[in-house]
């Protein structure tokens, strides 16, 4: 999926043209061209999830632009700590901090407006885990499922992927992961559907 193609439908039924996401999109490629493709995938990944699951034609795009804008947030951290990972220095625990922001960094950054209420409740709510262990303390179905979904697709792709430090999973290590935290960290009627 090229840049041009990740052009949505947002709150206003607008469809973006020269859109902020693409500009946003385009400073990631050349901060972390890794994390872009990650972001690429993860979007192209969401889109897919949804029609899956029988969603209509603007939910599938809500769930693209979901997948699509979920690092952003990644824009705000100090790019000399791209440099020293793309270098192959191992991360620390201050620079895991540093990578994962919490949503509402990622939400001031973009603009709620920006976004429609689905996509906004899903941001707010990324941290969430299934069985409540995360942030919000959100349970279950009470997790949008949007948020759900992207779990799955999220660590499913970062998994998938080799970093400096960190080999590559193949795609049974990654069902068995899936799997084995199906009721802990993932909804366990979407892993299924993920993987059918």
């Amino acid at each position: 999926m090229g840049l041009e193609e990740l052009d949505f439908f947002l709150s206003t039924g607008s469809e973006m043209s020269s859109s902020p996401l693409d500009t946003h999109l385009q400073d990631l490629a050349r901060l972390d061209f890794l994390t872009y493709q990650h972001s690429v995938a993860v979007a192209e990944a969401m889109r897919e999830f949804a029609l899956k699951l029988g969603s209509d034609e603007e939910s599938a795009l809500e769930a693209e632009l979901l997948g699509a804008i979920h690092d952003l947030a990644k824009l705000k951290v100090d790019p000399g700590l791209f440099k020293r990972l793309q270098a192959g220095e191992l991360p620390t625990r201050e620079d895991r901090d540093a990578l994962n922001q919490p949503p509402q960094i990622l939400l001031d950054f973009l603009g709620e407006d920006l976004m429609n209420e689905n996509v906004v409740e899903a941001v707010k709510a990324m941290g969430a885990r299934f069985d409540g262990s995360g942030s919000p303390n959100l349970m279950g179905e009470a997790i949008p499922q949007l948020s759900r979904m992207l779990l799955i697709c999220d660590i499913s792709d970062m998994l998938g992927r080799q970093r400096p430090g960190r080999q590559a999973m193949g795609e049974g290590q990654i069902q068995t992961l899936l799997e084995r935290q199906s009721g802990k960290l993932f909804d366990p009627v979407l892993v299924e559907v993920f993987q059918s």
